[in-house]
């Protein structure tokens, strides 16, 4: 599952097929919101448990500021 801005989701899309499972930020507010948003919704409707581990892995720090 991959937390992302709706301005990746095409170019995610495209690189990875339409089977990898996205959570979309409505609007880009930041890593932390982002980590927010991608937990509330893996424990709320994927019924994630509180003991499960999440890998955070931002991108943002490795790539120009075109990229986004």
């Amino acid at each position: 599952m991959i937390a992302t801005g709706k301005g990746q989701v095409e170019m995610l899309r495209n690189q990875l097929g339409p089977d990898v499972p996205l959570i979309v930020e409505p609007v880009r507010r930041d890593t932390f919101p982002a980590i927010a948003l991608a937990a509330t919704y893996l424990y709320s409707f994927k019924g994630t448990s509180l003991d499960d581990v999440i890998a955070v892995l931002p991108v943002d720090p490795y790539v120009e500021t075109g990229f986004f």
